[in-house]
């Protein structure tokens, strides 16, 4: 093809090597046509056709694929009842701390008596907090009475705040339907003071012309 490409660019020497290979490629080695080529389209190489067909398929491959579902995200788990946030960001009670901590006691003391079935080896100055396993429980069911106690506490002060909201709720409810009937009631008295007036200049009106239709009969 080099003697084609010269040919050709004796004819058209502004293009380069490449444009003039690409050419004579798509014109089959014929010199005229591939002059026509470069001169009513710049030619498209086939390196650039093939990857530009491989981009079409990879493409198609993609959209044949199916759209993954988004998760399914339950909308309970999702929505947090007021309450529970709440209590989430309440501080704890030191009765729950203490109570919290008697639960961890507990735990070890079951963790030591776990390891002594399985025949493991357990420190020796754990052991003491096996005695102790009676007096935890005790103590455990009574901090539990007392956390039971406050939140019945705090149960019966939210109801109360409640309740004293929905009070004022209503109070205001009831002034808004006050005012609006006070409001209409004027609305009314001016409408009626309208139409007195208007019936009043009508007579005074009517009487005007009636003293003048005397008058004249009188003349």
């Amino acid at each position: 093809l080099t003697a084609l490409v010269g040919q050709v660019r004796e004819i058209l020497p502004q293009y380069g090597d490449n444009q003039v290979f690409e050419a004579l490629v798509q014109a089959d080695e014929d010199v005229m046509r591939a002059v026509d080529l470069l001169l009513t389209a710049a030619p498209v190489s086939k390196i650039a056709k093939k990857k530009k067909d491989r981009k079409k398929e990879a493409a198609e491959e993609v959209e044949e694929q199916p759209e993954e579902a988004p998760p399914v995200v339950e909308e309970a788990a999702a929505e947090v009842e007021p309450e529970v946030r709440r209590e989430e960001q309440r501080p704890k009670t030191p009765a729950e701390k203490e109570l919290q901590k008697l639960r961890k006691k507990l735990r070890e003391v079951e963790r030591i008596e776990e390891r002594l079935k399985a025949n493991e080896k357990v420190d020796p100055l754990q052991l003491p907090k096996l005695d102790r396993k009676t007096d935890i429980l005790s103590e455990i069911i009574q901090a539990e009475k007392v956390v039971e106690e406050e939140e019945r506490e705090r149960e019966e002060e939210r109801r109360r705040q409640e309740e004293e909201q929905r009070r004022i709720e209503e109070e205001e409810r009831r002034i808004e339907a006050e005012r609006r009937a006070q409001e209409e009631a004027e609305r009314r008295a001016r409408e009626e003071a309208a139409r007195q007036e208007a019936l009043r200049r009508e007579q005074e009106r009517i009487a005007e012309q009636q003293r003048q239709e005397r008058e004249q009969r009188e003349r």
